[in-house]
């Protein structure tokens, strides 16, 4: 595996000792339901098989964090973190992990990833998640799977400092291979889906890098709960249509109408997946991105030219923008035996409509969750 032997060199090269320990977490794309985590709504994605890599050793001197590629990110203590004066650089993923799980040891860690960051595929919540197991076992803190997932948002929300849901860390944590998974956000209810074996998830990278922490993030989900405030409920997900058209400001009302109209699509999807409904699957994924682009509002210029590109190809069995928007990539089924074709002509076709700008792609397969092990 190329991540780590990537992790484990430059390990050597900076500590200049062997690591004791690996752990692994996946990205993930998001089939349908964008934006309805937070608000106790069912997702519904899949754990791919790209993502990040630790090595780690003991430290007798604070924890450190190296990447080949990257600066060294800044030192800390396990012992002496502190969400309200949390670490600096791309290291307060991993030191906001540390301090989620209630770290005890300090560790040297490097860090590998083949999953590229800013297109909607949750680098963040695979470093969470990794550096979370990483700690759970050097530790013995005995945490389980969903444990060290809700450790990573809390790690996100509360260190970090971007207010996501728990979807990403969820399904990088318990992910299932050859399965997608129905995650009920309120109950963190799990219903494992397989994919069909002759449908392909294919990830259209748009080239345009977004960051939640920087982008409208924080205000489409400060507008959706003010939504549910005037509606006199906790969540959105306790909303229906009718109650959503009676806003009266109209913006709290398209963010309202997305939410709950996304709820919806996701209960539909699943049973359209499990009877291999294509049409179906192309209708509610469509329709997703249009709330997405129009009630929602956080898509952009390019993901919409991706997504229609999407559309167009005979092989596709539905595509739309996966992740919170502004950027990043769409994702779409696709008939396997005709992805490199389905790659090549969408390639094409999406140079055409964004000049300047070129595509990539990946064919990504459903993948387990995290693990960590002992090196020999």
């Amino acid at each position: 595996m190329v991540r780590i032997e990537s992790a484990h060199r430059e390990f050597v090269k900076v500590f200049r000792e062997k690591p004791a320990w690996i752990s692994y977490a996946p990205g993930r794309v998001n089939l349908i339901g964008e934006h309805v985590d937070y608000h106790g709504g069912p997702v519904f994605p899949l754990a791919i098989d790209l993502g990040v890599t630790i090595v780690a050793g003991l430290s007798t001197g604070g924890s450190h964090a190296v990447s080949e590629g990257y600066r060294k990110g800044a030192p800390f203590r396990v012992g002496m973190l502190d969400a309200k004066r949390p670490v600096t650089s791309w290291s307060k993923y991993v030191a906001g992990a540390a301090w989620a799980v209630g770290a005890k040891r300090d560790l040297l860690v490097s860090v590998a990833s083949d999953l590229p960051t800013g297109t909607g595929l949750s680098s963040s919540a695979a470093i969470e998640v990794a550096a979370g197991i990483l700690w759970n076992m050097v530790d013995d803190l005995g945490l389980g799977p969903l444990d060290v997932a809700r450790a990573g948002q809390r790690a996100e929300n509360q260190y970090v400092g971007v207010p996501c849901g728990i979807m990403d860390q969820t399904a990088s944590a318990m992910g299932r291979a050859g399965h997608a998974m129905v995650l009920d956000t309120g109950t963190l209810d799990i219903l494992y889906k397989p994919l069909p074996d002759d449908v392909a998830v294919v990830v259209c990278e748009t080239g345009v890098r977004h960051s939640l922490g920087d982008s409208g993030y924080p205000d489409r989900r400060r507008a959706s709960e003010e939504a549910a405030r005037q509606l006199g409920v906790s969540v959105l997900k306790d909303a229906t249509i009718e109650d959503v058209e009676r806003l009266e400001d109209p913006i709290l009302r398209k963010r309202a109408r997305h939410v709950v109209t996304e709820i919806a699509r996701v209960w539909e999807f699943a049973e359209a997946l499990e009877a291999k409904d294509r049409k179906a699957i192309f209708s509610l994924m469509q329709a997703s991105h249009l709330s997405l682009r129009d009630d929602y509002e956080v898509s952009c210029p390019e993901l919409d030219a991706m997504a229609e590109a999407c559309w167009s190809h005979e092989a596709t069995w539905g595509g739309r923008m996966t992740g919170g928007g502004f950027g990043g990539a769409c994702v779409a089924l696709v008939e396997k035996d005709k992805a490199t074709d389905f790659m090549s002509q969408v390639e094409q076709i999406y140079a055409t409509r964004v000049k300047g700008s070129t595509g990539s792609f990946m064919c990504c397969q459903a993948a387990d969750g995290a693990k960590a092990w002992q090196l020999e």
